[in-house]
């Protein structure tokens, strides 16, 4: 499992169903990852993402374990759904921390290098260096996988020149 070394917190429980954790250092609301994931079910698997969602934040991102799996899908299978859910925790954040103007202004492009089983777009991307503004947040609504996952590598002006050779 991916974790990021301080590991996620729990904050607060937020307004209007939004459920808010402490993540990297900044506040995010992880509904909208959970509602993500459980699209990636298949049609007979039943999870609410408030649920889901709810779980990832009092296991604070951590595995659900067999003993305390509050869902009727094996508990693998929920592991799943979370470890997805914080690889595109992580995606998005890094792509903010790009698209910052202080870290443009130092290394303006990013390179991409295309992760897990992607669809033919998210494959089509793999190497292509462009500026982080035009970095699409994934996976794509219309993705068949829902499952293309990119990284980003921010390039400064010495690795520019150094691919320009």
């Amino acid at each position: 499992m991916i974790m990021h070394k301080s590991g996620l917190r729990v904050k607060e429980r937020g307004l209007f169903g939004k459920v808010k954790m402490d993540f990297m250092g900044g506040t995010v609301d992880v509904l909208p990852y959970a509602k993500m994931a459980v699209a990636l079910l298949e049609k007979d698997e039943r999870v609410s993402a408030k649920a889901l969602a709810k779980t990832f934040k009092e296991r604070g991102g951590k595995n659900v374990l067999k003993r305390d799996n509050p869902f009727d899908l094996d508990f693998h299978r929920v592991n799943a759904l979370i470890e997805r859910m914080i690889n595109w925790l992580q995606f998005v954040h890094r792509l903010e921390q790009a698209k910052d103007p202080d870290v443009v202004a130092a290394r303006p492009l990013v390179r991409i290098k295309v992760d897990a089983a992607p669809c033919e777009r998210t494959l089509a991307m793999d190497g292509k260096i462009m500026p982080a503004s035009d970095v699409p947040l994934l996976p794509y609504p219309e993705c068949p996988l829902g499952r293309c996952l990119i990284s980003i590598r921010t390039l400064g002006k010495r690795d520019i020149e150094k691919l320009a050779d």
